[in-house]
């Protein structure tokens, strides 16, 4: 073997240390260059608590996305994301829970976005949102990975980060 996986998404730091410690040390003892490489996690933006689950949305309902951190109802869900209306406009589409429902943005307005479900389906707390399209202004790089590249690692490579994001990887 000469590179070893660790995916990120898991884990936490202390685990990741341990992790990069046991692949060192290992190849050390068997006098070879195993090269590490990360696999990121892409930013999460998550919806928020919902008062009763399964949420179901159904085809043609209105839905409101609120940035406030509330109690989610069938008419408003709260989304984890403060940014969310920059991130969006009229016509833009919205996944929630991998896709099972998607919205159809109709306005924004202040914190909240105004959709209508085109897909329906069931939603939990904490589910995923997925902004296909939008500008998505969110940090690639945690503190974390720019610890563990100034400590423990050399080089980093970046998939599919974007410009901005692009930038950030080269400045560190």
């Amino acid at each position: 073997m000469n590179v070893a996986r660790l995916n990120f998404s898991h884990g936490n730091p202390e685990e990741h240390r341990e992790d990069i410690r046991r692949i060192r040390s290992i190849a050390a003892q068997l006098d070879r260059v195993v090269t590490i490489l990360i696999d990121l996690p892409g930013p999460k933006i998550r919806i928020g608590k919902l008062q009763n689950e399964p949420l179901v949305l159904k085809k043609g309902d209105n839905v409101t996305l609120a940035t406030q951190d509330i109690l989610g109802t069938a008419s408003r869900i709260p989304v984890n994301y403060k940014r969310l209306p920059e991130a969006v406009s009229k016509g833009s589409l919205i996944y929630l829970n991998d896709g099972f429902p998607q919205l159809r943005v109709q306005e924004v307005s202040g914190d909240e976005v105004r959709c209508k479900v085109i897909i329906d389906g069931p939603l939990l707390s904490n589910k995923g949102l997925n902004l296909p399209r939008a500008k998505i202004f969110m940090d690639a790089a945690t503190g974390h990975l720019q610890r563990l590249l100034s400590r423990e690692l050399k080089s980093i490579l970046a998939d599919r980060t974007g410009e901005r994001h692009g930038q950030q990887m080269r400045e560190m």
